[in-house]
């Protein structure tokens, strides 16, 4: 764990899928014991979406954290128009990286890549609704898939804030995750 030293009245938007609702992601909790003493404010928004409207807490969270509802508006219409997306450059360059291409392939970055865009446009407005200084702003993906990408897409609008990710096993090593 790397402790951020950062003034009192910083702010830390946390993006995981379940906590504190869910279990798996059970490290969270002892992060938020010394990040709650760090940072003025701390929002956490779960997105998985079996947890909207939820009152019930797996996990007890310090007193200066809130919990934001993430209501994932992706259409039939969203999905059928992210096919556009194969033609960025994001999609060229993870080919290159990967080198190879299938239709499962382009299945899932379509999805990913707009599930990530809806999140950024999400965490924006959010940043902009409760008036958070974006260069007092910190923003961390629990995990790296298409919530550490929606941060690199939200730094192209607010570049002042700071993003960062928990990289895992599977997110670091391609042939655990296939």
């Amino acid at each position: 764990l790397i402790i951020l030293k950062v003034p009192l009245n910083k702010t830390l938007i946390i993006l995981v899928v379940n906590y504190p609702y869910g279990y798996g992601e059970h490290f969270i909790e002892n992060e938020l014991l010394i990040l709650s003493k760090e940072f003025e404010t701390i929002y956490i928004i779960a997105t998985d979406q079996k947890y909207i409207g939820s009152k019930v807490q797996v996990a007890k969270i310090p007193d200066n954290v809130q919990l934001i509802e993430y209501p994932e508006n992706i259409s039939l219409k969203d999905k059928f128009l992210s096919v556009k997306n194969i033609f960025s450059r994001v999609f060229f360059e993870e080919i290159f990286f990967y080198r190879k291409i299938s239709f499962r392939f382009i299945k899932i970055f379509s999805m990913e890549y707009l599930k990530s865009l809806k999140f950024s446009e999400f965490i924006f407005s959010l940043i902009n609704r409760l008036n958070i200084e974006r260069n007092s702003c910190y923003v961390y993906s629990y995990w790296n898939d298409y919530m550490a990408a929606s941060i690199s897409k939200l730094k192209t609008i607010c570049p002042e804030i700071k993003g960062f990710t928990r990289a895992h096993g599977w997110d670091v090593y391609c042939e655990r995750h296939p």
